[in-house]
């Protein structure tokens, strides 16, 4: 199953990865990398940047990494580092002289509302879920990164429950639990997001990411 689906591919990581290929200063001709890849939205990105004449790799494991070794003149990874560290690290041997890598991320000491929201309800409903902890923990310090700022849009709280929770791998984590408790996390989830909820009932959430230098 993906770390992340097409809901929230479209809701939150595509505006991120435009910016992140902004970032990246990637041109047509490149040939650039994106890192543990999974629903690949950053590699279609990319394939529209660097046009008919560049390359975009797409890796998710170790190995792949390895196999094009200071090959590339951009590399990044579109916030799933925390879900493959070691690759993290093998990173800049990726680029060739003068590239760049970066690294998108969540602050975890400022979380974005829209997993925020879900944390803290599970959390008050007295469930730990290991991957949502691995969504907003990055593999490096962030610290030193700049941040990037952008809003995230759902149709609706149903349309943000199916692309947080069903299409993600906390839906397995959630299965275990009793009907009446996962009500309850859905319940405090929404209460927190009452907020961010426009007259049409669309949830437009302000988020700010890091973008770290590999």
């Amino acid at each position: 199953m993906p770390r992340f689906g097409r809901l929230y591919a479209a809701a939150v990581l595509r505006p991120l990865a435009e910016q992140l290929v902004d970032a990246l200063h990637v041109r047509p001709g490149d040939t650039v990398c994106d890192v543990v890849s999974d629903s690949g939205e950053l590699a279609r990105t990319l394939v529209a940047r660097v046009g008919a004449d560049g390359h975009v790799l797409a890796a998710d494991t170790d190995a792949a990494i390895v196999v094009h070794a200071h090959t590339c003149d951009a590399a990044a990874c579109l916030f799933t580092g925390a879900f493959a560290p070691a690759v993290v690290q093998q990173i800049p041997r990726l680029l060739r002289p003068g590239g760049r890598a970066l690294l998108a991320c969540w602050d975890p000491d400022d979380p974005p509302p829209h997993e925020a929201a879900l944390a803290d309800a599970l959390h008050e409903a007295g469930v730990r879920s290991a991957f949502l902890e691995a969504v907003v923990q990055p593999p490096v310090d962030v610290s030193a990164g700049s941040v990037v700022h952008d809003v995230v849009r759902f149709d609706g709280f149903a349309a943000y429950w199916a692309a947080l929770v069903r299409e993600r791998p906390l839906n397995e984590e959630l299965a275990t639990q009793a009907p009446d408790l996962v009500a309850r996390v859905q319940e405090g989830c929404r209460r927190r997001l009452q907020r961010y909820e426009a007259a049409d009932e669309t949830l437009r959430i302000p988020v700010s990411a890091r973008f770290v230098d590999l």
